[in-house]
């Protein structure tokens, strides 16, 4: 991606505990308008679905909008997401973050914008915890129906929000009277 002025735009915050955020001129972004990387990342993630069969697709990073002199942002995500509906048939994409453009192309979010409540798209989409914040403020359960800041373990508090638990190592053997009543809330819902 480029930005307007023709710079090379960086986004600088891929890790999961941010330990790089923020080290300039190291993560260039590529731009799904560029039609020859659409075609390839199209192409990868077509092949995986014919050899695994896998059912949904998530996009990180897709909510990354900049106006690239070069090849539209937007239009780029829009066409890729048409092109693997055809291509895949009853697949189920999932984005990172929503904003309002994103909302008729995905059915999905793993977060809502910047920690915002979900609760005004809720109509339209649903989200879903990201796992990587909460796992690491609640331990080895993510008992988040809200990302960052607002998280809680009441998932009928979070309008829009998908219940979600990420095991990791002995979660399940340490964390099983949790993850039960967690199971108990979402059932009651």
């Amino acid at each position: 991606m480029k930005s307007a002025t023709g710079n090379r735009f960086h986004g600088n915050q891929p890790d999961w505990d941010y330990s790089r955020a923020h080290d300039t001129g190291w993560q260039a972004w590529l731009n799904p308008g560029h039609p020859g990387w659409r075609e390839t990342l199209c192409e990868q993630i077509e092949a995986l679905a014919a050899g695994f069969g896998f059912d949904g697709v998530f996009l990180d990073t897709v909510h990354v909008w900049i106006n690239d002199p070069d090849c539209p942002v937007y239009d780029g995500v829009r066409a890729l997401v048409q092109r693997l509906r055809e291509r895949i048939p009853g697949v189920l994409l999932a984005a990172e973050h929503d904003y309002d453009a994103l909302l008729p192309l995905f059915p999905l979010f793993q977060c809502a914008y910047w920690g915002r409540d979900p609760g005004w798209t809720a109509r339209y989409v649903l989200a879903s915890s990201i796992c990587a914040r909460p796992s690491r403020k609640a331990g080895p359960v993510c008992m988040s129906s809200a990302c960052g800041k607002r998280a809680t373990t009441d998932y009928t508090a979070a309008l829009g929000y998908l219940p979600t638990l990420a095991f990791q190592h002995d979660t399940l053997e340490r964390s099983r009277a949790q993850i039960e009543a967690t199971l108990a809330m979402i059932a009651a819902r």
